[in-house]
């Protein structure tokens, strides 16, 4: 399948208006960001909140997607704040904690040292990975997707506007996933 946009409104001012990235999701999106400790929030100097690339599940010293996006989807600028909630490991669950709990009575506040604005801020929530890795049956997924938007809908009502969401990627195209492929042709 590939990328579509569902609705784009007036809030939407293009990619170059972004100034602030706030990240919910997995260990594809993590970067060990601590948004219950002052001395790490984002700045100029250090816009993950923690040293570059930060603490990834990639390659040592090497950035995942959210550091790829700041260097080099976003070059010469300086002015991106990332706010990155992600977690090794997490499911839906995990994305709901991570912004109510996390982003909403913080950051979500707008304060002083993180004044983002509903037009220079994109929330990308990366979901879906480790739910279909733990999954036990379709109908499963239904109501865990539900709280992912109902949590979504709490953002809006604190002032987001523009979202990106991004899924399960082609896991089979992966290494594994085509070794995977292969040996299940032997059986």
């Amino acid at each position: 399948m590939s990328s579509q946009s569902i609705q784009l409104d007036t809030s939407w001012k293009g990619f170059n208006a972004i100034r602030n990235l706030v990240i919910f999701g997995d260990s594809y999106s993590a970067v060990g960001y601590a948004s219950n400790l002052k001395e790490l929030n984002p700045s100029r100097e250090r816009p993950l909140g923690v040293d570059f690339p930060g603490i990834t599940y990639n390659e040592a010293e090497k950035p995942n997607w959210v550091g790829h996006l700041i260097t080099s989807f976003i070059q010469g600028r300086n002015d991106i704040l990332v706010y990155d909630y992600a977690k090794g490991g997490a499911t839906t669950a995990g994305i709901v904690q991570q912004a109510t709990h996390a982003f909403l009575p913080h950051v979500g506040q707008r304060p002083e040292w993180a004044a983002w604005n509903p037009s220079d801020t994109l929330f990308i929530t990366w979901v879906g990975i480790n739910d279909c890795a733990f999954l036990r049956n379709v109908q499963g997924v239904q109501r865990p997707i539900e709280r992912v938007f109902d949590v979504q809908d709490e953002l809006c009502a604190q002032g987001a506007r523009c979202f990106l969401f991004i899924d399960v990627p082609p896991i089979e195209r992966s290494p594994a996933g085509k070794l995977s492929s292969q040996l299940l042709s032997l059986v």
